[in-house]
């Protein structure tokens, strides 16, 4: 018979896995609206508003648990990894919501080179999937290799920082701007998939993974 903690663990964990769900679309809503010049910002705010909901239940249900039934060890210790990654996939929706204004606030940007950006976001995309997979299976060396990946990510908002000096040499700064801003917006929430990943450490061994 199932401990009445562990019937609680798989309620957290199922709503743990609806965020994950909810904030990747929103993600791919988001930056995909944005290089098909579309206006998603409503859609992309409704699944933001959804994400901050389930963060709250899960916060809840989460202090809940501990204070009834008092774990210890992994128990404990996934609980409060949960809590984290429920913050982390708020985020990713905040960051999401702010590339669906970017339309709204810079105009059509479709003429622009997005190379440097549909780039980014491929990284991103495999940065969160396998952070959240490596958090549902405890699967360390898959979360290490989540943390490896940020290298990446920063090395092309960098790039993006440099030809941001040679703004002159550009036709529209528009371009220029919202480079730097989607690349930015990618590397924030390539930083909370680390963060994701190196809680998965936390969970198994006791202690977060370097990121």
């Amino acid at each position: 018979m199932p401990r009445l903690l562990d019937i609680g663990l798989n309620e957290l964990v199922s709503m743990t896995k609806r965020m994950s769900d909810a904030a990747e679309e929103a993600i791919s809503i988001a930056v995909n609206a944005y290089l098909e010049g579309k206006n998603v910002r409503d859609d992309v705010y409704e699944k933001s508003m959804k994400l901050k909901e389930l963060k709250d239940d899960v916060k809840d249900l989460a202090l809940e648990l501990i204070m009834r039934y008092q774990p210890v060890a992994i128990d404990l210790r996934t609980i409060e990894s949960m809590l984290d990654a429920s913050y982390g996939f708020s985020r990713f929706s905040r960051y999401a919501l702010d590339i669906a204004d970017l339309t709204n606030k810079l105009g059509n940007l479709t003429e622009c080179d997005h190379t440097k950006i549909r780039h980014a976001l491929s990284i991103v995309q495999w940065m969160v999937s396998k952070s959240i997979e490596a958090f549902e299976t405890k699967n360390v060396e898959l979360a290490k290799e989540v943390i490896k990946k940020d290298d990446e990510i920063d090395e092309i908002y960098n790039e993006s920082l440099t030809n941001a000096a040679q703004m002159g040499k550009v036709k529209d700064i528009r371009c220029v701007i919202a480079d730097i801003l989607v690349i930015r917006y990618l590397e924030r929430i390539g930083d909370h998939a680390c963060q994701i990943a190196s809680a998965v450490g936390y969970v198994v061994e006791g202690k977060y993974l370097p990121t």
